[in-house]
C-alpha cells in the first residue's frame, strides 16, 4: 500500500496541490496539424518617408531603410488630388512605352478602320429606325380563364 502512495506522490510531485492555490490553470498544449502552420512574421523596421511636397511621415517597412523619398505619391498624382489645378492631368498613357511605340509606327496604321466606324454608326441608326416603325402595342391582360362546369347534374 505504500508503494502505491509513493508512486502517487511522485507523479502528481510536479503539480502544485489545490491547497496552494493555483492561479495558471493547466491547458493541454495544442498541437500544429499539417497545413495549418502559422505564417512567418517578419520584422519591420521604422522607416521615414518624405513625400514629393516635403512633409515627412513615419511608418513601418521590412525593408531596413531608414529613409525614403517618394517621387510620385498622392500628393502630386492628379488621380488622388483632382483639386490641384496645376497637376498635369493629360493622357495618363503619354509616358508610357505603349505611346512610344504608337508613335514610331503610327506612319504604317491602317485608317481605313475610322472611316468604317463611321458607317458603322449610320447603318446602326438606320436598323434601329426600321425596328420601331412598325411598332403595335399588345394588349395587356385579359380574361380570366374559368373552370368547366360539369354537364350532369
Amino acid at each position: 500500500m505504500l508503494k502505491g502512495v509513493n508512486l502517487a506522490l511522485k507523479r502528481f510531485a510536479s503539480r502544485p496541490s489545490l491547497e496552494q492555490g493555483v492561479s495558471i490553470p493547466n491547458r493541454p498544449l495544442k498541437k500544429i496539424q499539417i497545413g495549418k502552420a502559422r505564417p512567418a512574421i517578419y520584422y519591420k523596421f521604422d522607416c521615414q518617408v518624405e513625400l514629393s511636397d516635403g512633409s515627412v511621415i513615419t511608418r513601418k517597412s521590412q525593408y531596413p531603410k531608414v529613409e525614403m523619398r517618394m517621387i510620385t505619391d498622392q500628393r502630386n498624382s492628379p488621380f488622388w488630388n483632382c483639386s490641384r489645378k496645376d497637376l498635369v492631368s493629360g493622357d495618363t498613357g503619354a509616358r508610357g512605352r505603349l505611346n512610344k511605340f504608337k508613335q514610331r509606327y503610327s506612319v504604317f496604321a491602317d485608317n481605313s478602320q475610322e472611316e468604317d466606324t463611321v458607317e458603322d454608326t449610320r447603318s446602326d441608326n438606320e436598323f434601329l429606325d426600321l425596328i420601331g416603325s412598325n411598332h403595335v402595342e399588345q394588349k395587356l391582360g385579359g380574361n380570366i380563364a374559368s373552370r368547366k362546369r360539369n354537364s350532369k347534374k
